[in-house]
């Protein structure tokens, strides 16, 4: 009675099981890749050698993985994976990934797509000069891809900090119902042996939150005003000819010059000058007679 009664169990748990969208599938070098289970698992195992590439881990104690969430944030990230360069190590390689989502969130969303790591040498000293990484990231919905943003690319140049990137990129959208990310990894080396290590924020994924950046962002596009053209009052309007000195309207502060010797300011009457009063005569004082 027990063993029918686990039979039933196992038989039935698939179809309580919350249904999924389509797997997560992964393409290296033209070799595509999906999760070894359906249920359980949401992550492909990526280490090995490829076409002009060989994948291991960043981290000894983990594998090199592509993995999808569909919790609070629907994402798909790249994980403790560094690509190093084999012959022919300058053949362009190209990784690709895409997952579709079961619906939610839904509404206004934000679809992020972000690129962190760094290019080294084989032996770890000098430059990976020429290496280049680029990420295109795309959201679909009802069968129609859209870019997420710019794509993102980073080229190494002579100094050692440029060997190190963190690169964003952002859109907004209205969904409701399934979903799909997708993004399209490719880089080259400059020569055999040059490694590119991305950390685990390398990622493609959406989420409803907004960010103190995205706040900040929506307050600098909303407040954000046109300035006027120089010589242009706001508006657009040309300016007016500026009053006359001595006018009822000219500028406050700006002292009139003084007028040119009989000349009186223009838009005011000429005033009097002033006349010196003529003295006063005095009484003539008779001379003393003798």
């Amino acid at each position: 009675m027990w063993f029918k009664r686990s039979a039933l169990i196992n038989f039935t748990l698939p179809l309580l099981l919350p249904p999924t969208a389509a797997a997560l599938v992964v393409e290296i070098q033209g070799i595509t890749m999906e999760p070894e289970s359906v249920y359980g698992s949401n992550c492909v195992n990526i280490e090995g050698e490829y076409e002009g590439i060989r994948i291991e881990s960043s981290d000894p104690a983990k594998w090199p993985q592509i993995c999808f969430n569909s919790q609070k944030v629907n994402s798909i990230s790249i994980r403790h994976a560094t690509f190093i360069a084999i012959p022919p190590s300058k053949r362009e390689v190209v990784v690709t990934f895409s997952h579709e989502f079961p619906p939610g969130p839904n509404g206004r969303i934000m679809a992020r797509a972000r690129l962190q790591g760094f290019f080294s040498t084989a032996n770890g000293t000098g430059v990976a000069t020429g290496d280049k990484v680029r990420l295109n990231a795309f959201f679909r919905q009802n069968n129609s891809d859209d870019a997420i943003a710019d794509p993102i690319q980073h080229e190494v140049a002579d100094q050692i900090d440029s060997a190190m990137f963190d690169h964003t990129g952002k859109e907004q959208y209205l969904i409701a119902g399934e979903r799909v990310l997708r993004g399209e990894l490719r880089f080259t080396f400059g020569d055999t042996g040059h490694k590119l290590t991305l950390t685990d924020n390398s990622m493609v994924s959406i989420d409803t939150g907004s960010t103190f950046a995205d706040k900040l962002d929506t307050l600098e596009t909303t407040e954000e005003m046109p300035m006027p053209e120089e010589g242009m009052q706001p508006g657009g309007t040309p300016p007016e000819t500026l009053p006359l000195p001595g006018s009822p309207d000219a500028v406050p502060g700006v002292p009139d010059a003084p007028p040119l010797s009989g000349e009186s300011r223009p838009g005011k009457p000429a005033a009097p000058r002033p006349t010196t009063p003529a003295e006063p005569e005095l009484p003539a004082i008779p001379s003393p007679s003798h």
